[in-house]
This record gives structure tokens, sequence and C-alpha cells, in this order.
């Protein structure tokens, strides 16, 4: 499994856009024919699920200009998550723990539980 970097929060998701540097490389990627390249690096960049980032990157690769990010996109974390996730995380209960992410924040499973593991690594 790889291991990333995570902040609080998805750096894009709470900003609502990619940042111009990323949005670089993924516009190089579309031009160069990786998609699936360009949809992984939106993915990593926000945190936003693979529907959301394959719409993003075939919008973008259609009309040459980003598009809006998506309307289910979180605008931020809750600030008693991390909390709720530690306390549940100290009682051996990652299972929940990635349910509470899920719960409060919309994100799919995969960016809910990459949430949780980034707070047990600092457990």
């Amino acid at each position: 499994m790889r291991s990333r970097n995570h902040s609080q929060s998805p750096p894009a998701a709470a900003a609502g856009t990619l940042p111009p540097e990323v949005l670089r490389e993924v516009e190089e990627l579309i031009a160069g024919g990786s998609k699936l390249k360009a949809v992984r690096r939106v993915r990593q960049a926000t945190g936003w699920a693979m529907r959301q980032a394959k719409a993003y990157v075939a919008t973008l690769d259609e009309t040459g200009s980003p598009p809006p990010p998506p309307s289910d996109t979180p605008a931020a974390i809750p600030d008693n998550l991390a909390a709720e996730v530690a306390a549940s995380l100290r009682n051996n209960q990652k299972i929940l723990a990635v349910k509470q992410v899920r719960q409060a924040t919309g994100w799919g499973l995969k960016e809910s539980k990459d949430y949780v593991d980034a707070i047990e690594r600092t457990l």
C-alpha cells in the first residue's frame, strides 16, 4: 500500500480548484494521451472520488478549460472530526473511524481510509 502525506483536508477540495502547477501537470498528461494518469493526479491532489476526478478530466479534455469543482465536494472538515477519529482509533475501532469520516465529509471509502490512516500515524 502506498503511503502519502495527508494534511487535515484535501488541498484542492478546500479551495475548490486545482492548484495551478497541478492543473498544468494534468493538462500535459491529457495532451500526452495519459487520461488515466491525469485522473489519478487529480484524485491525489484533491481527494475527490474517482467519478468526480474522471468527470473533471473529461471536461478539461473536451473544453480545454477547467470545470468548476464537483458540487458534492466537502468545503471543509468539521473541527471535531479529527478528535472523534482519534478517540475511535484509541479504542481499536478503525472501521467506525472510517465511517465517521465518510458521514461527516461525503468522501469515498479510499479517501476516508487515507484520512484515518494519516491520523493513526500521528498517534
